[in-house]
């Protein structure tokens, strides 16, 4: 029995989003009428990563970079 067969059994009759991290085998559940969406967690990493590797002069000018990395937190604070 793989993973994928037991999420699918799991998931049986289910429609909605599920959260989910980017894994290329969560895909397979899109056949069942399921909505993938991305990790908040792992969104933010991205612009956590992204503005690390900018030179200090850089990150200044990295409006969209910040206002994203500042979105992904305010959301956190909701939660």
């Amino acid at each position: 029995m793989t993973l994928l067969s037991v999420g699918k059994r799991f998931l049986s009759g289910f429609k909605g989003t599920l959260i989910v991290d980017g894994h290329a085998g969560y895909n397979k559940l899109k056949e069942n009428g399921v909505t993938l969406s991305g990790c908040r967690a792992h969104a933010r990493r991205a612009y956590t990563d992204a503005l690390k590797s900018l030179k200090p002069e850089e990150q200044k000018q990295a409006v969209n970079l910040k206002r994203g990395f500042e979105y992904c937190n305010t959301l956190f604070n909701i939660e």
